[in-house]
């Protein structure tokens, strides 16, 4: 690479010609000259190093599962479309993510989004403030045609027991649902991409975006339907999206005042 470079009249460099393999190896390379920089080029790329990447999943512990259990209120809900009076069947949705707190406690998410105690449970724990790492996804919703606002969150298991009911039952609809996580997916915020019992042509009206974007929320969606969608939920959740007056703190937080969602 520095000082003198070896020529065509190098002795060197003839006796490396005469050598049929290492002729053969030079034509391949492009090589007329051994001072030429396609050589050093290619030495390079054969010592070139590359990054050993070895992914590790972290999954949480063993557990023994809990078993399941199909309260009388759930199917009282698939037939009437309403749920029970205090009953302690169902669960608000966004409770499971903070087992400690009242169940009175009515904080900022909807009040109509509930999950049956058979979606919380899915292993025994002492401690159950790690429940979260045994949630199920969100696969299957049902709606209610007495309360539109209303979505119960199912699990597999009941889903199951409660087809045949399902199937009947003119008070409610069983939706297909799965989050968004990549732009290639469809969007099915909308929860009409497959419904059992179908659903009416005309007249049937989905529960209220805010509704079923906290669903998506709660079910780890990462794209959102359109621009309306994402600002109302930057509202709701208090983020702050385009300059103006609202009351910005120093933290970069929205004033509660400010908030329209609030």
């Amino acid at each position: 690479m520095y000082g003198k470079h070896a020529n065509a009249s190098h002795p060197l460099y003839t006796s490396a010609y005469q050598a049929p393999e290492m002729r053969e190896r030079f034509e391949q390379l492009g090589v007329s000259l051994l001072s030429d920089s396609c050589m050093e080029e290619e030495q390079e790329r054969e010592v070139s190093h590359e990054t050993e990447r070895e992914r590790q999943v972290e999954r949480p512990p063993c557990n023994q599962p809990a078993q399941h259990r199909l309260p009388s209120a759930v199917r009282t809900f698939v037939q009437t479309g309403q749920i029970p009076h205090n009953s302690s069947a169902f669960i608000p949705l966004f409770r499971l993510l903070d087992p400690d707190s009242s169940p009175h406690d009515s904080g900022s998410w909807s009040h109509h989004l509930f999950a049956p105690a058979d979606f919380m449970t899915t292993v025994l724990l002492d401690d159950v403030s790690g429940i979260t790492q045994y949630l199920r996804p969100a696969n299957w919703v049902i709606s209610s045609t007495k309360d539109t606002a209303l979505l119960v969150v199912l699990s597999p298991y009941e889903v199951n027991a409660l087809l045949p009911e399902l199937r009947r039952s003119t008070a409610v609809h069983l939706h297909m649902y799965a989050p968004r996580v990549t732009q290639a997916m469809r969007h099915l915020n909308n929860i009409d991409f497959y419904s059992i019992s179908s659903l009416p042509k005309s007249g049937w009206v989905p529960p209220p975006r805010i509704v079923r974007s906290q669903l998506s929320l709660w079910a780890g969606e990462l794209y959102l339907n359109n621009y309306e969608t994402y600002l109302e939920l930057c509202a709701f959740l208090g983020i702050y999206t385009t300059p103006g007056t609202a009351g910005v703190q120093s933290d970069g937080f929205v004033k509660l005042s400010h908030r329209e969602a609030s």
